[in-house]
């Protein structure tokens, strides 16, 4: 038998898609190795997130236990649509009857408590590498070199770039179909420019929330709804839906504690610069002077949801960022250079599928590179294989949330109308449950074998 044709991968991106390829990689025999930019672990970085069953049974796929997920998902079972005039739409099971059809956890977490679960026997390992800003790369037929900010080279089979919406490994690989990449005649290869330029502005911004008390009551009957996902669309969308608060925190009677995670979309005139983010780490005065201009000219009505959101948040738990676009891309690979997750299909956030699909990259990579041959072109007809499997699936979620995206965005009297009946017959219909189990049922992963496992 041929030895494996991939030994060492460097990956560019320590969120949970790249965290998650690096289990699964050291999971089947392949050192691994993790560069991230940011200085250290942070405990309050991003907000919440929807896992779905497709995510929860690929975890498992890659050896993160059950009861460790389930420690950290809250789980939900209904949806609840308050539309325009801040009347009730619809309520739906659809989560429920989801739970139900999958056994799979299912529910709300915050996405440092899935970094922290993905990431620790990683750091035991000293597989990730912090304050790693990759500047530049270069490859050549044996391998890639990834130049660092300090200076330092790091050698590697092949490098996956897992780097997020402004990835600058796609960049690269833009680059590298120009010939600007290989064979650079530029020491380290091609290094890396400011900005893309392949992303476009939404002129839309979210702000987002976690309330980590949300166990005590609260005065809006279904932002309290400790099960429900709630949906309000007058200003634009806002959603509110539990977390769980991790595998160390109890409520007063003993049972897990739940944090509540809410975002609220707001259009703006302004030219914000793409990675405009205010973050608590960062500026948390300035998103919080934002939302509540936001709120102050806006003729929210008074049992808004997002009232009583802004009161309960925290000022080092509320961010706000951007929201940009990129088309789905057509190339994700050169040579030995590879892309996942948002760097390959970033998805607006309408689909509570993003996430998840990184999760599904990270499976499908790791086994078409563990099963790579080392004779003729092995690293290429693997990335190839990768694509084929990946692309078809992440560009509907993709075109699905870019139409969902343009039906929530209406701003005419008549069209809002006409989207809340739509919506309301689409929650309580049962075609929301339908599009849930059509997204799910495409999972690489027989999510029944995980469930059994």
């Amino acid at each position: 038998m041929s030895p494996p044709a991939v030994h060492r991968v460097a990956v560019v991106g320590g969120g949970i898609g790249g965290l998650a390829l690096a289990r699964a990689l050291v999971r089947k025999g392949i050192d691994a190795h993790v560069y991230e930019q940011a200085p250290s672990f942070s405990s309050t970085a991003g907000a919440g997130f929807i896992l779905q069953p497709n995510g929860s049974a690929c975890l498992q796929a890659i050896g993160v236990p059950r009861d460790e997920i389930e420690q950290i998902v809250h789980p939900l079972r209904d949806v609840t649509l308050i539309g325009g005039a801040g009347r009730l739409l619809a309520r739906s099971n659809a989560f429920g009857d989801m739970q139900r059809r999958y056994a799979q956890p299912l529910g709300g977490a915050l996405r440092a408590e899935l970094v922290d679960v993905l990431a620790h026997p990683l750091a035991a390992e000293h597989r990730i590498h912090w304050a790693s800003r990759v500047v530049a790369v270069a490859q050549d037929d044996e391998g890639v070199t990834a130049t660092l900010e300090t200076g330092e080279r790091v050698r590697a089979d092949i490098l996956i770039g897992a780097d997020g919406v402004h990835s600058q490994i796609a960049y690269a690989i833009d680059a590298a179909h120009e010939r600007l990449l290989r064979e650079s005649p530029r020491p380290g290869g091609y290094r890396f420019q400011p900005a893309l330029g392949t992303n476009s502005y939404e002129h839309e911004r979210v702000f987002y929330g976690v309330i980590l008390d949300a166990d005590l009551p609260f005065r809006h009957e279904e932002l309290g709804n400790p099960h429900t996902l709630l949906e309000e669309l007058s200003h634009g969308e806002f959603i509110s839906y539990g977390l769980g608060r991790g595998r160390d925190e109890r409520s007063a009677d003993g049972g897990p504690c739940r944090a509540l995670m809410w975002m609220q979309t707001v259009r703006e005139a302004g030219d914000y610069k793409a990675r405009d983010e205010w973050t608590a780490a960062r500026d948390p005065a300035r998103a919080n002077d934002a939302l509540r201009a936001f709120i102050a000219r806006s003729p929210f009505h008074d049992d808004h949801p997002i009232r009583e959101a802004a009161e309960r948040t925290a000022r080092g738990r509320l961010s706000s960022f951007p929201i940009s676009a990129r088309a789905h891309r057509d190339v994700w690979h050169h040579g030995r250079i590879c892309l996942l997750g948002d760097a390959a299909h970033a998805t607006l956030p309408y689909t509570a599928q993003g996430l998840n699909m990184s999760i599904e990259d990270a499976v499908v990579l790791a086994d078409v590179l563990a099963d790579a041959d080392a004779s003729g072109s092995p690293v290429h007809a693997a990335f190839a294989a990768y694509t084929r499997v990946r692309h078809a699936r992440t560009k509907a979620c993709v075109a699905q949330a870019e139409a969902n995206a343009a039906l929530l965005r209406s701003r005419a009297a008549l069209l809002d109308r006409w989207r809340d009946s739509l919506l309301g017959a689409v929650v309580s219909g049962g075609v929301l449950q339908y599009a849930f189990n059509a997204q799910i049922e495409g999972c690489p992963v027989d999510i029944q074998s995980a469930r059994a496992a």
